[in-house]
């Protein structure tokens, strides 16, 4: 991978994300945008960047171009601000932010696309979810391609009680326009098992 930016998700420093996602001739210089978890979802100036809808029109027309976009956990607001009815996730929809109620552990998890079962040479896979408070999802809309699956352990928005949300999607991809979108509940930091480094590589390659 070659031509690489770093824009800076968390200070506001520059380059910085905001920069990008609202600078439509940047975002199309790059094939592949990343966005992080923690990213910088706020904005001092107008609307914060989630909501903005500067920023979802230059995603959905960088992704509709034929550009890829992936993000991980935290920053699902960007795909479901952006492309409500691809993934439904935990908690209120209208809320930024109210789907982080997972609870830290190791999920063994299924992998349900064919191609990237072949990949890794095995049907499951073990994800490490190492800090509490990731992004649960529930189900995919039509449409939306399910990678990876597993029994997500969340919290109860309203009774505080730990609860299973069976058949999570852990793992989802979808395509729009000429363009694709990935997102992934877990990190691909630190924590990564031997098994989610090969899915990131396998998710380099596929988008």
């Amino acid at each position: 991978i070659q031509n690489v930016t770093i824009y800076d998700g968390l200070l506001g420093m520059e380059p910085s994300i905001s920069t990008l996602l609202n600078n439509p001739a940047l975002l199309e210089q790059y094939d592949i945008v990343f966005i992080n978890c923690g990213a910088m979802e706020m904005n001092m100036m107008g609307p914060s960047l989630v909501e903005s809808p500067t920023v979802q029109a230059n995603l959905r027309n960088f992704v509709e171009s034929g550009g890829s976009l992936y993000a991980s956990d935290w920053a699902y607001d960007y795909i479901e601000r952006t492309w409500p009815y691809t993934i439904e996730f935990y908690g209120d929809d209208n809320m930024v932010d109210a789907a982080a109620w997972g609870i830290d552990g190791y999920i063994t998890a299924q992998v349900e696309d064919t191609a990237l079962a072949n990949y890794l040479g095995q049907s499951s896979v073990s994800l490490n979810y190492d800090l509490g408070s990731w992004v649960v999802t529930e189900s995919a809309g039509s449409g939306t391609r399910i990678l990876v699956t597993g029994a997500a352990q969340a919290l109860d928005v309203n009774t505080f009680q730990n609860v299973t949300v069976p058949n999570a999607p852990l793992m989802v991809m979808f395509e729009y326009g000429e363009g694709k979108v990935m997102y992934t509940t877990f990190h691909n930091e630190a924590q990564s098992t031997a098994d989610m480094d090969i899915i990131l590589e396998y998710m380099v390659f596929e988008l």
